[in-house]
Formats: C-alpha cells, sequence, structure tokens
C-alpha cells in the first residue's frame, strides 16, 4: 500500500511539476510577445515619425520648385511685355503711323 501511495504521489509530484514548467514556459512566451509587441510599436512609431518628415520636406520642395517656376514665367511675361511696348514704341513713332515693315 505505501509502494502505490509512493507511486501516485510522485505521479502527483510530476504532473505537477510538468504543469508548472508550462505555466512558466506560457509567462515566458507572453512576456517575449508582449516585448516584440512593445519594440514594434516603437518601431512604428518612429517610421511614421520619419514618413511625415519625409512627405514634410518633399512638400517643401515641391512648393519651391512650384515657387521658382512662378517667378520665372512672371519674369518671362514681364520681358515679354517689355519687349511689345518697345516694339510699339519704334514701330509707331515714326512717319505715317504704319508699322515698320508693313508695305515698305
Amino acid at each position: 500500500m505505501q509502494y502505490n501511495q509512493m507511486l501516485k504521489q510522485k505521479e502527483e509530484q510530476a504532473k505537477k511539476a510538468q504543469a508548472e514548467q508550462q505555466r512558466a514556459l506560457a509567462a515566458q512566451r507572453a512576456a517575449e510577445a508582449e516585448k516584440d509587441n512593445a519594440e514594434k510599436a516603437k518601431y512604428d512609431a518612429i517610421k511614421a515619425k520619419v514618413d511625415a518628415e519625409k512627405a514634410r520636406l518633399a512638400n517643401a520642395e515641391q512648393a519651391e520648385k512650384d515657387r521658382i517656376a512662378k517667378a520665372e514665367k512672371a519674369a518671362e511675361e514681364l520681358l515679354k511685355a517689355e519687349e511689345r511696348e518697345k516694339q510699339s514704341k519704334t514701330a509707331f513713332g515714326g512717319k505715317g503711323g504704319m508699322k515698320k515693315g508693313f508695305l515698305g
């Protein structure tokens, strides 16, 4: 009888030890998963900041390009206007009020 009880106790202890080991393993896995999730969240936050900064810089560069293009266009229009004004002054400033090059 005592031998059977000892065997039962031994089996119960082995089962308890195994269950405890499984609980510890599950807790360790949960801690690792939590750590991984925290690291991933940190990485995602940093990546979002970097992406936002890249987008801001790209927008700033595009705005600068647009501003330069507008300035160049305005300068070109001013030059054309000055040229037209110059031509109109010389064309109608001469004899008879006819444009130079027109039939003569």
